[in-house]
């Protein structure tokens, strides 16, 4: 969580600062800032919140243990959205002219990417988790009109890849991204077609992986790996990728989050819906009936309720299916100067 932090003495303004709290590892440490050094209190450390809700940010390597930055009614997760701003002072700093000194928190919204993202998902899907639009039928024939499935392959691939299209994203990303060949089911050497930002397609890792290498960002910027230790998670509207085994386990689902606060996530996702089926007559005997196929399973779209296992990054799969998450796409870094 990033938290914009104002202190003021004497009616006029101190010193600012920019920091990052990290829930999972209850961490802090200031990102930027202007004036904050002069001030007498740490730059790092751990938080604590206490139960008459405050919070405590201070450093066990300094002596003083009075020495704590303190925030009423503060953020008790990330994010939070019933705690977005506050007030809060300096208990006893080093520098005496700040002592009981008054700050401003304030932790910033949604980015418009993120707002506009979870606005597309509101505005075409249903509004109750774990049920899902009718595929061949309105609204869903806007995201994608196949119905039947090749082999056992959902179309989840096709939402993150609408999203952008949604967003007219190939200005901002117009790269074209060339896979790996691969060996198809009948043994067959395939060569994927070129793909783009708005391509239904499930290799997200490697196509943010490459752009970054493209565009010699840092590791990370794109393409954000799981990990339980440092105790991030996908924010919303990040484009987030399932494995099918912990770690670097083989490919099982890409959505896009849309709440991912405590250990219940939402996630917005085509690939969801079991197969519907008819009877109908049989062309080789009348007299009987045969199974025709109207749509496959994982062919519709939908919100999605899925627990979460902080420890290991264990999720409620497709279809009963334990899944593990893998990593998230960071949407605002790959979507930067949207507006």
């Amino acid at each position: 969580m990033l938290m914009e932090v104002t202190v003021t003495s004497g009616g006029k303004k101190a010193a600012w600062a920019q920091l990052d709290l990290n829930y999972a590892s209850k961490t802090w440490f200031v990102q930027e800032n202007t004036g904050w050094g002069s001030l007498g209190v740490a730059k790092d450390g751990y938080f604590e919140l206490k139960s008459w809700d405050v919070m405590w940010l201070g450093n066990p390597a300094i002596q003083n243990k009075d020495n704590v930055i303190v925030l009423w009614n503060p953020p008790t997760m990330d994010p939070d959205p019933t705690h977005r701003g506050g007030e809060g002072r300096f208990a006893d700093p080093f520098n005496s002219n700040y002592k009981y000194a008054k700050l401003q928190w304030s932790v910033a919204g949604l980015t418009p990417v993120r707002q506009r993202i979870l606005d597309i998902c509101k505005g075409i899907l249903p509004g109750t988790p774990d049920t899902f639009l009718t595929p061949g039928k309105p609204p869903m024939t806007r995201i994608t009109s196949d119905m039947i499935s090749s082999g056992k392959v959902t179309n989840c691939g096709v939402f993150p890849g609408w999203i952008a299209g949604q967003l007219g994203a190939r200005a901002l990303v117009p790269e074209m991204v060339q896979f790996k060949p691969y060996t198809d089911a009948t043994g067959k050497q395939v060569t994927p077609p070129l793909a783009a930002v708005t391509s239904p397609m499930t290799a997200w890792e490697d196509f943010a992986l490459k752009l970054e290498q493209s565009r010699k960002l840092k590791a990370g910027t794109l393409w954000v790996p799981f990990d339980a230790a440092r105790g991030d998670r996908p924010q919303p509207g990040d484009f987030y990728v399932l494995a099918k085994k912990p770690g670097n386990g083989e490919f099982g689902h890409v959505g896009v989050m849309i709440d991912s606060v405590g250990t219940v996530w939402i996630t917005a996702d085509c690939g969801q819906g079991q197969e519907n089926t008819i009877m109908v007559p049989d062309p080789a005997d009348s007299s009987k009936k045969i199974k025709k196929l109207i749509w496959s399973r994982g062919m519709a779209a939908g919100y999605r309720r899925r627990e979460f296992d902080p420890t290991d990054g264990g999720m409620t799969g497709e279809f009963g299916e334990k899944r593990w998450l893998k990593g998230w796409v960071n949407v605002d870094n790959l979507f930067a100067g949207w507006k």
